[in-house]
């Protein structure tokens, strides 16, 4: 899991990448990890046409786009600011870029306050991991009833989650153990 270049991937191969929107820390009420798989042609035409969309909105080469700081108006997205039908323009050029050049869309949403009471009562971070993990490998299910449905073997897609991520450690060894991926 971690980066590997794409190129390094067979060019009939897919991939699929993952990010998480909250924390579980308590700081957000929900923590959700959600994802895209494509083939490799699709990734690598994704990337050059998501960075032109990003650069033809003036913002900086190599931004990474964060929702959270745009919807804010935080760097670099402060010229964004009072400007709803630019940021719209923004918003829209990303979705269509997406919808373009990707084949399937995955996400998993856990309610933080009903997981712990649900943990407090039925210890299920023991046989399901922690918030993260839980979400990660729901979303490696369902990608992976896609591709089984679509012809394509497990062993043809190359996941990669963002390390960053709190728990990413605990997902990569439930999908290991369980999944044979890693």
């Amino acid at each position: 899991m971690g980066y590997i270049p794409v190129m390094a991937i067979s060019p009939r191969g897919f991939t699929a990448h993952f990010d998480e929107s909250g924390t579980p820390d308590g700081a957000n009420p929900v923590l959700t990890v959600a994802g895209c798989v494509c083939s490799v042609k699709k990734w690598t035409r994704f990337e050059t046409e998501w960075n032109r969309v990003l650069l033809d909105a003036g913002l900086p080469a190599g931004t990474v786009f964060h929702m959270n700081r745009f919807a804010r108006n935080l760097a670099p997205y402060e010229a964004f600011e009072g400007q709803t039908r630019r940021k719209a323009a923004l918003v829209s050029a990303l979705v269509h870029c997406m919808k373009r050049n990707v084949n399937k869309a995955f996400s998993c949403t856990v309610a933080l306050r009903d997981w712990e009471r649900l943990n407090e009562r039925y210890c299920i971070a023991e046989s399901l991991g922690l918030p993260y993990a839980f979400c990660g490998r729901t979303c490696v299910a369902q990608l992976l009833k896609w591709a089984k449905n679509k012809g394509i073997r497990q062993q043809d897609v190359k996941f990669f989650f963002e390390d960053g991520a709190t728990h990413r450690g605990q997902l990569q060894k439930i999908l290991q153990a369980n999944d044979g991926i890693g």
